[in-house]
């Protein structure tokens, strides 16, 4: 999962643009302390650093992330 906040009125056109991304399966908007949350499926955890780097980071209106490795059952 990854948790965004964003600049003010940009959290639409991130949402855009993360569900483009082959590896997002769902993206939304939230009320707190973040602004978009969504879900990312990867092969293996080694491939989040250049997800996030190249794929995320480039994205126009992200302030900032935080990135949650879920543990499945």
């Amino acid at each position: 999962m990854v948790l965004l906040r964003a600049h003010p009125g940009a959290e639409k056109k991130i949402i855009e643009e993360v569900m483009t991304l082959d590896q997002v399966t769902e993206a939304d908007i939230v009320f707190g302390e973040w602004d978009v949350i969504f879900s990312v499926i990867l092969e293996d955890v080694s491939q989040l650093n250049d997800f996030m780097l190249n794929c995320i980071r480039p994205i126009g209106g992200i302030q900032q992330t935080s990135t949650l490795i879920v543990a499945k059952k």
